[in-house]
């Protein structure tokens, strides 16, 4: 198994039975937006590990504001602390899921949807999206999928739910927000279609395609968009890496 994704067998039995554990870091970040120093001493002495678990959805990645390499990875209903930048977790993510490095998936993807800054990730199953951070290798990555409210704070910051129950406030005005969150979609779609195995119509949803569930965020966002309308054709994402 690659070391940079291997975490030890007992780390699944630990990260899913402490629960509690879940539940006060989700306060926490409701609270204070971000872990607080108690609660991330609690993950370092219990659930810190060298590297994530890629083959579990990730619903957000977090950065600690207090150690510099050190992350919170969140999932549907567990979380680990890592030993790694944000900016090293996507490394890992790139090349679980799609055996290529970082600047071969950007080029690509760039290459696709016509962006070259704040680029999502994307693998088969779902995609990630970015919002900066304290520095250029701590940043946050959020689930777009996996949120299920959206409300306007004021005009300049957003706050996310999400299903897990995970509330984040963003400083971002709620257009730019959905624009990424449609962006990363777009992503989802283009890895789907190239490293996927089925044949679909080319008027096939795009939400049924993705097979994300249809709330009334994605329907803004998506209700028009159709297999058809995504960027390329099968196989020029992997022909351009």
């Amino acid at each position: 198994m690659n070391e940079s994704t291997y975490i030890p067998s007992n780390t699944k039995n630990i990260i899913n039975k402490d629960r509690s554990l879940f539940i006060c870091l989700l306060r926490s970040i409701k609270t204070n937006g971000l872990p607080d120093k108690f609660i991330e001493e609690k993950f370092r002495t219990t659930c810190l590990y060298p590297n994530p678990e890629m083959d579990k959805e990730i619903y957000a990645i977090l950065p600690s504001k207090n150690v510099p390499k050190q992350t919170f990875i969140l999932y549907k209903d567990c979380a680990i602390l890592v030993k790694k930048s944000s900016y090293s977790i996507i490394d890992i993510f790139i090349n679980y899921h799609l055996a290529c490095k970082r600047n071969a998936y950007y080029k690509a993807m760039s290459t696709l949807i016509q962006k070259s800054r704040n680029l999502p990730l994307a693998c088969r199953e779902y995609s990630l999206i970015n919002f900066g951070g304290w520095n250029k290798s701590q940043a946050l990555w959020i689930n777009p999928a996996q949120i299920s409210d959206i409300h306007s704070v004021t005009t300049t910051r957003t706050k996310l739910v999400f299903n897990n129950q995970l509330e984040l406030s963003l400083d971002m005005k709620l257009n730019t927000l959905l624009s990424r969150m449609k962006t990363g979609f777009i992503a989802y779609g283009i890895i789907k279609r190239d490293y996927g195995s089925s044949q679909n119509q080319l008027t096939t949803s795009l939400t049924d395609f993705l097979n994300i569930s249809s709330t009334d965020i994605t329907n803004r966002l998506l209700a028009e968009i159709e297999y058809q309308d995504i960027p390329g054709k099968r196989n020029d994402f992997l022909s351009n890496l």
